[in-house]
């Protein structure tokens, strides 16, 4: 009975320590939010682009090429026969423009799409959380410099390695989300154009012929 009474004010003064901890990130987070002035905004932008090309070849070989010299890195590259091929790439979110621009000298753009996502709030609170945690840790640290008892210590060691597991979690988030501000995603879909022969050019033209008896315009 007389070590339940010991341990018992080490039990609640943890999860006290829990508990302000919490309501302590969630208040420096909303003040974080109305405080933020605005001047720098985490945006996340991507863009998808289908192009029409003459060379499958030298159209990848020149998607390639301004990867490079843009200072970015292809990801994945796919292919179906000679006809169509997939590339998903990644480039520094300042060159996306400029990158994006140039690719209208590979070949016929014949439809493109870029996607914006603030996540100017999600970082804030996660470094609002980190911050809170970090200074959880130190203080459970520190409480377990003057532990007694190997119920205190095990405790305390659980909730450390509760902190150190959350902190991981969302370092790893924050690290996903600023990963994805610095660097633009892009998936490039490359078409070969169609080149018909002389029968094609005549066999298209009866078919016009022909939708023009039923439909003028």
């Amino acid at each position: 009975m007389p070590s339940i009474l010991k341990t018992l004010p080490i039990i609640i003064f943890l999860a006290s320590l829990v508990g302000c901890a919490a309501h302590s990130a969630q208040v420096d987070g909303s003040k974080a939010k109305n405080n933020y002035s605005g001047s720098e905004r985490y945006i996340i932008r991507n863009a998808s682009i289908d192009i029409e090309v003459n060379d499958m070849n030298t159209a990848t070989d020149s998607v390639n090429e301004l990867v490079s010299n843009n200072l970015g890195f292809v990801m994945s590259i796919s292919s179906r026969d000679e006809t169509l091929t997939r590339i998903s790439l990644k480039v520094p979110e300042p060159k996306l423009d400029d990158f994006i621009a140039s690719l209208g000298g590979i070949g016929k753009v014949i439809s493109q799409s870029i996607s914006s996502k603030d996540v100017t709030e999600e970082i804030i609170d996660i470094e609002a959380r980190v911050k809170n945690l970090h200074v959880l840790r130190n203080r459970y640290r520190e409480l377990l410099q003057s532990a007694e008892t190997v119920t205190e210590i095990v405790g305390i060691e659980k909730e450390l390695a509760d902190i150190q597991s959350e902190l991981d979690r969302i370092e790893g988030r924050r690290k996903s989300l600023m990963g994805q501000v610095e660097m633009s995603e892009v998936n490039i879909s490359l078409e070969s154009r169609t080149v018909y022969g002389p029968l094609g050019y005549v066999s298209k033209g009866i078919f016009w012929i022909i939708g023009k008896l039923f439909v003028i315009k």
